[in-house]
Order: C-alpha cells, then structure tokens, then sequence
C-alpha cells in the first residue's frame, strides 16, 4: 500500500509505504501503546505478578481527613501512575 503525494503542477512522487503510516501517525501510536501495556499486563499475569502498583486505589471517603489518609498512603502509586502517564504522553523523554 502507498500513498501518491503528488500535485498537478509538480512532477515529483513522494511515495509513502502503508508501514509508515503505521508509527508516524497519532492514532496508530494510541494503538501501539494500547498494545504494549496489554502485553505488558499478560507478561505481568503469566509470571504472577501484577500492576497494581500502577493503580491508585484510592477507597471511599466521607471526610478530608480519611481522603488525606488514603492518598498518603498511596503516595508513592499516584506519583509512579502520573509518571507512567508523562512517558507514555511523551513529555517525559
């Protein structure tokens, strides 16, 4: 599959194969990560570990005392999910 990039008034042929549409566009890179932390969970799975260190699970909560408590106890998950976030967002490379 390639893509003819050519105008009228110009003769040259910039051909693009269908592969590189398949890492330069953003939505395929979405697909791509999608992919990776699939097979990054399985991995996970298979070897009998998990990722809950990556998920804040962050309980119910009443009062701005128990919501404090919780999310100083998971501290160091939040921090390591949004870091998570920042590579994968690309602002982090």
């Amino acid at each position: 599959m390639s893509v003819d990039l050519t105008s009228s008034g110009n003769s040259e042929t910039i051909k693009k194969s269908g592969w590189f549409e398949l890492v330069r566009k953003e939505d395929w890179r979405a697909v791509w990560i999608g992919l990776f932390l699939v097979f990054l969970g399985v991995f996970f799975w298979l070897s009998g570990s998990s990722i809950k260190v990556l998920t804040a699970q962050i309980p119910k909560w009443n009062d701005l005392p128990t919501l404090a408590g919780a999310l100083s106890a998971r501290l160091g998950s939040i921090f390591l999910l949004y870091l998570t976030f920042l590579i994968f967002r690309g602002n982090l490379s």
